[in-house]
């Protein structure tokens, strides 16, 4: 997913290292998350108020407030996807090494 609940922003990843939270109706940029290398994939979580990332340079799944802007890594996950899990706070990412379960309020792996 990467259209917010109440269908008014969008989230997008691009090749310049920038993931962008965008208020539809205006076009503007709301909130702008920085990577090393460009964004694989993304994913709105929680209700709208984080998301994920993944940076095609490292492979490492990101978190990110919306809210505050607020960065988190998930250590030890290399993922090439990731989804939200609906109806909770959990999120799928899976690669080469495997597939995870995580948990985006304590950003820790609940599966392996």
């Amino acid at each position: 997913g990467r259209v917010f609940p109440a269908g008014d922003r969008v989230l997008t990843g691009s090749a310049d290292g920038s993931a962008i939270v965008w208020e539809l109706r205006t076009c503007t940029d709301l909130r702008r998350f920085r990577h090393s290398g460009w964004v694989m994939d993304a994913a709105v979580l929680a209700g709208g108020t984080e998301v994920a990332t993944i940076s095609g340079h490292t492979h490492a799944l990101n978190l990110w407030s919306v809210l505050t802007g607020e960065h988190r890594e998930l250590a030890g996950v290399a993922a090439h996807r990731v989804v939200p899990v609906p109806g909770g706070e959990l999120m799928a990412a899976w690669g080469f090494d495997g597939a995870v379960i995580a948990d985006a309020r304590s950003a820790s792996v609940r599966y392996r």
